[in-house]
């Protein structure tokens, strides 16, 4: 239950900036909240991430741009 109230008040944060910036800027930060969480993952974790998850991020990340 706790973990879907986070999920709708982190769509609502979304929503929200998508609402009053510029789409760029919004998706800029997108791009780096998925390598900031690599990095926190990793260290803090101590989690493996998988090919396939890397290749997915890496994808997503070219075609950005």
């Amino acid at each position: 239950m706790v973990a879907g109230a986070f999920g709708a008040i982190a769509s609502l944060g979304w929503f929200t900036a998508f609402a009053q910036c510029n789409a760029a800027d919004v998706r800029t930060l997108a791009l780096v909240e998925v390598l900031y969480g690599y990095v926190v993952s990793r260290r803090v974790f101590a989690e493996r991430v998988t090919r396939r998850e890397t290749l997915g991020v890496g994808l997503w990340i070219s075609a950005s741009g």
